[in-house]
């Protein structure tokens, strides 16, 4: 769950904590037994769990650090993070709330553009499989084209920018990181089908991106000239 700036900085945060526990969440616990204040779990017969993620502020806190929004809670630093507020789409969930009833909400999510570029920048600091995979799954479901214009929205950004390096280099290639670690992480080991499909959406995710680019900024210079 990404949080805003803006809002943290009217304070509108303060209650969250409490609201948390009231729903039952709490603090989860890491490996050494202690508390990680920016991720939250739910009761046990409800299988969530919860990261909070906020942009760096105008201190420029390093990434992956820790900001923490009240005494109990805290959020993990994340570059670019502010992109997800400028390419998000509403999606909306029917189910049966904790106290019997029915609710129907429309939920903002990040959308494909964004998240790409904050998965490529992960995978490029941790190389987790996990990070390439779901790389691989949003643009198999959602659709390159899709992706692509979503990406060029954003532009420009030096964010952007590095993310799609990131592609370029770790995920082009058949024996990268990118289209091994999808292939382990659905496989458990090397497999050279699965790897030349992820090979095949990034490359054509660079070159749609570079044609919706081209397309976009053709269209500018003609409006300007008119």
């Amino acid at each position: 769950m990404g949080l805003a700036l803006a809002i943290l900085d009217q304070r509108r945060y303060r209650a969250l904590g409490a609201r948390l526990r009231d729903a039952g969440f709490t603090a989860a616990i890491n490996d050494k037994g202690n508390q990680s204040l920016q991720t939250w779990t739910a009761p046990e017969r409800l299988p969530v769990r919860v990261d909070f993620l906020i942009a760096p502020g105008d201190d420029a806190t390093q990434g992956g650090t820790l900001r923490h929004i009240e005494s109990d809670l805290a959020a993990i630093v994340t570059p670019g993070l502010d992109l997800a507020f400028k390419d998000r789409r509403l999606k909306e969930l029917v189910s049966r709330i904790p106290s019997g009833a029915v609710a129907t909400r429309s939920i903002p999510v990040c959308g494909p553009g964004a998240f790409t570029v904050l998965k490529a920048l992960a995978f490029s600091n941790r190389t987790e499989n996990k990070d390439a995979y779901d790389l691989f799954y949003v643009w198999r479901g959602v659709g390159i084209d899709d992706v692509a214009g979503s990406l060029v929205a954003l532009i420009p950004s030096p964010f952007v920018d590095d993310a799609l390096s990131v592609i370029e280099r770790d995920f082009c290639d058949h024996d990268g990181p990118g289209p091994v670690g999808v292939a382990r992480f659905i496989t458990g080991a090397r497999d050279d089908v699965i790897q030349a499909d992820v090979v095949g959406y990034a490359v054509e995710l660079l070159r749609a991106a570079n044609r919706q680019y081209l397309r976009r900024s053709a269209w500018s210079s003609r409006a300007l000239s008119t």
